[in-house]
């Protein structure tokens, strides 16, 4: 099975919608949080390494890209399940 993962924002109507990871629009928009995408089980190992990587992700805070959270250890998870 395969997984796969990525950020999420938001539009103008607050509406969510999810960015992969090498999207140029990274860069530019308000991040809240990730998806992840072919886990059954949010207590899998995958879904704690996308957290992690979210939470020390250099290029977002280092891009100049504005968290959409009041503190940095605070996001949204969507789990886009597979069947």
């Amino acid at each position: 099975m395969s997984v796969a993962s990525g950020f999420i924002s938001f539009d103008s109507e607050k509406r969510i919608y999810p960015i992969m990871p090498q999207d140029p629009l990274l860069s530019e928009t308000p991040i809240v949080g990730l998806w992840i995408w072919g886990v059954s089980d949010l207590r899998q190992p995958y879904v704690w390494s996308a957290c992690t990587r979210f939470v020390f992700c250099r290029s977002l805070k280092a891009g100049g890209n504005k968290m959409a959270t009041n503190t940095p250890d605070t996001f949204l998870i969507v789990n886009f399940r597979s069947n």
